[in-house]
């Protein structure tokens, strides 16, 4: 497909979708303002994906639920939802509404859950299948490369500043 072909096509469906969301707007006005509102910050959030809000999956999955619950609720309980229900039992209500977030919640694990299933697997070892001798050979190591990085530098003649034995040339700067 060539490239002015498909442009043609993206801004043809986002005519359309204006066109749209403007006649439902006038027929629906609190419900598509809602729904544009909830669609305007998933928006925003998976534009920001480099933003601290996605550095833990746990906050991704709170997101979303909550993204779910508000989706539930508008399409429940607005009074202009097209697909409002029509019984006097709000315990009904409330727990379809509750029970749509759940089930929204569990998927996004599961998801998260597939990707993580993707990854290489490494073997870890508990510490109490760690042996005693490699436990003491870690303990050596790491107090050998503490006094070592500790032996690099002294303190400089006359000024009593630290210094480092390396000069600049020896670590190519």
């Amino acid at each position: 497909m060539k490239r002015g072909t498909l442009m043609f096509l993206i801004y043809a469906g986002l005519a359309v979708l204006i066109v749209l969301v403007l006649a439902l707007s006038a027929v629906f006005p609190i419900f598509m303002c809602s729904i544009l509102t909830i669609a305007s910050v998933s928006l925003a959030y998976v534009l920001t994906e480099n933003m601290w809000t996605h550095d833990a999956a746990e906050f991704e999955n709170r997101f979303w639920t909550l993204v779910a619950f508000s989706l539930a609720y508008t399409v429940i309980f607005v009074s202009d939802s097209p697909l409002l229900w029509r019984t006097e039992n709000s315990l009904l209500k409330w727990t379809a509404c509750i029970g749509i977030t759940y089930i929204a919640h569990n998927y996004d694990r599961h998801l998260r859950r597939m990707v993580l299933k993707k990854m290489p697997n490494i073997k870890r070892i508990r510490s109490l299948h760690f042996e005693q001798e490699h436990r003491i050979t870690a303990k050596q190591k790491v107090t050998r490369t503490h006094t070592h990085t500790h032996s690099h530098s002294h303190t400089h003649r006359g000024t009593g500043e630290k210094r480092d034995r390396y000069t600049h040339r020896d670590r190519g700067i």
